[in-house]
């Protein structure tokens, strides 16, 4: 079943949440070694991030002490975090992407009381100020967003009241309108996660059909504006996180089933289709957010629950090698990041 009020519940006992760094995945069956990064001012769920061109991070809305909250807050793991202004509604399970111009568009989530929403706005990080950025289609909670070549954000999936949803848009920063994409994706998915490739491709996966968890892939043509399969994930995932490495590669991590939240990770290579394991995660995790830091392979993790809870726990470390230094472009992961984090 689609939630709308939250997807992470919030302890109590966590007032901070630790922020995990996996240093890059490793092979299949080694563990990573543990480290910490840093804390955020609030534990979050179901927050949504975007990196800013300075390499901090923007981490705004979602729950906090079971409360839908507009508070946002900068991270960076040399400065630490400090707040930010808040966006104008209360949000969670919202998303977002930084644009070409180093803004941050924030899109629908669900507000206090659960209702969808299909508002939209923009963080300036010059002014630290948030404007009106128009609506969207229709309202979605557990979307994705997507920067693709040219400006235009895809917008991807999630679910309203009536049922989760395949259809896309695309949202124009500039004229601060959306339209339905020509072709919608193949399955229904909510809280699913998307990666931009290097060919300018994005790369979509798992996620929810608002009864099961899904195993599926597919694949976004800009150029086209068509989907096709992509192959599938070795197990169905829901909440999880998507990571476009160094060498074009994604890194796909954590996430659930509905009975359980996984450590497991795989990674998908667009050169061959191809979907391999890789290294376990310390704890198991889902609806968590991932990113890439910058001049290497290291993924930040951030929040999410496992086990029950809101993760708060030690760090954890694995080591990824490239197959090549080619450099991504565009956003690295689910609701998530266009720019690589400052070390």
């Amino acid at each position: 079943m689609t939630r709308f009020t939250k997807s992470v519940t919030v302890t109590t006992a966590a007032l901070v949440s630790l922020v995990v760094l996996i240093s890059a995945p490793g092979e299949q069956g080694k563990t990573a070694a543990n480290s910490a990064s840093g804390r955020l001012m609030s534990s979050r769920a179901a927050s949504c991030a975007a990196l800013l061109k300075d390499g901090r991070l923007l981490i705004t809305g979602g729950e906090v002490n079971k409360t839908t909250v507009a508070t946002a807050e900068l991270f960076s793991v040399v400065r630490g975090a400090s707040d930010a202004a808040p966006m104008s509604t209360p949000r969670l399970e919202h998303a977002c992407a930084t644009l070409t111009d180093g803004r941050v568009l924030v899109v629908g989530g669900s507000t206090t009381g659960g209702t969808a929403l299909n508002t939209a706005e923009i963080f300036d990080p010059v002014s630290g100020a948030w404007s009106n950025a128009g609506i969207l289609t229709t309202p979605r909670v557990g979307a994705t967003a997507s920067l693709l070549q040219g400006g235009k954000v895809l917008i991807a999936g999630g679910a309203t009241p009536t049922g989760v949803l395949s259809s896309v848009e695309l949202y124009d920063p500039v004229t601060k309108t959306s339209q339905f994409a020509p072709q919608p994706m193949a399955s229904k998915r909510s809280q699913h996660a998307a990666a931009v490739l290097g060919n300018a491709k994005v790369l979509i996966a798992g996620g929810t059909d608002g009864t099961n968890a899904l195993d599926s892939l597919e694949m976004y043509d800009p150029a086209s504006s068509t989907f096709a399969p992509a192959g599938k994930l070795s197990q169905s995932r829901s909440g999880l996180s998507s990571t476009t490495l160094l060498d074009g590669r994604v890194y796909l991590a954590g996430g659930s089933d509905g009975k359980r939240e996984f450590s497991s990770t795989e990674i998908y290579n667009p050169k061959d289709g191809t979907v391999k394991a890789a290294a376990s995660m310390g704890a198991p995790r889902t609806n968590h957010l991932a990113l890439r830091l910058s001049q290497n392979n290291a993924v930040l993790i951030v929040g999410g629950k496992g086990n029950g809870q809101i993760m708060a726990g030690a760090a954890q470390r694995s080591k990824i090698r490239p197959e090549t230094r080619i450099r991504p472009s565009g956003p690295l992961t689910r609701n998530c990041c266009s720019h690589p984090i400052q070390t």
